[in-house]
């Protein structure tokens, strides 16, 4: 038997799990909505919320709607953060390496997730691995302008640090592979001035930041500035949530050896 090849290290939150929520929080009314439509979705099973995260999904769900989810993440201090909040039903876990038994879950939920992991053909392969029915997501399309974060990631480019996404943005794998089912929730419009945008750039508050080195990100943080000390950033989007057939889900996974993607993402 050929030995796997060695994972990659997990990305972990733990440095940020304090403000997060705050940096990527979708407006409150927005955010009930959201929680109303994943919850009659979810009802009558066992659901597993892997990368949780602090429990944005998983608390109202367990709390409010009660619902029997699990919540997992590989970052405990983004759990840790969660059962502060109240999140409970915890289990530490790399999405690569799921220790729940097979058909464990009636439906799974992942969301901002795949970006995140090299090896997703290998995190949806255990996904589906422990899921007996159904695989959700939350899919967010975003469009801000004028778009710091992407200049930032061009500027980083320029000098030679790559800012891509180590796996698939989820955009891309709804494209590559279509939901079974898409369900509107809504959208929102906020403008904000950009020197609350640079404010948390100049914080690191994204991954795709924390291998940027200092004086790279002060160089760029400083062109930012000088481009747009004096704009208004406005951020629209609109959220659905999207659904896949386990057993078609699986049918149509890449194979191993296959290339994986890569591409740039919104910040996570």
């Amino acid at each position: 038997m050929v030995p796997s090849p060695p994972l990659t290290p997990p990305i972990s939150f733990d440095r940020v799990a304090r403000i997060y929520d705050a940096s990527r929080a979708l407006p409150p009314e927005l955010q009930a909505e959201l929680t109303v439509h994943l919850a009659s979705r979810l009802r009558g099973g066992r659901t597993l919320d892997i990368g949780a995260g602090t429990g944005r999904l998983s608390i109202p769900l367990q709390t409010e709607h009660g619902l029997d989810v699990v919540a997992a993440d590989v970052s405990a201090g983004m759990l840790a953060e969660g059962r502060r909040r109240g999140l409970h039903r915890i289990v530490r876990a790399d999405v690569r390496r799921l220790p729940f038994r097979t058909a464990s879950f009636d439906r799974s939920l992942a969301t901002h997730l795949l970006h995140l992991v090299p090896e997703w053909p290998l995190a949806l392969e255990e996904i589906v691995r422990v899921t007996r029915s159904e695989l959700l997501s939350v899919l967010k399309q975003e469009r801000e302008t004028p778009s710091l974060h992407e200049e930032y990631s061009a500027l980083a480019k320029e000098s030679g640090i790559d800012t891509a996404a180590p796996g698939i943005p989820e955009r891309r794998f709804a494209e590559r592979y279509p939901p079974d089912r898409r369900e509107p929730v809504g959208g929102f419009r906020v403008s904000e001035p950009a020197t609350a945008v640079l404010q948390r750039l100049r914080d690191r508050l994204y991954r795709d930041q924390w291998d940027v080195p200092t004086p790279v990100h002060r160089k760029i943080l400083k062109t930012l500035r000088d481009r747009h000390r004096d704009d208004e950033v406005v951020l629209s989007a609109s959220v659905e949530i999207g659904s896949w057939e386990i057993g078609r889900l699986a049918a149509a996974l890449p194979r191993p050896g296959t290339a994986h993607e890569r591409g740039p993402t919104r910040p996570s």
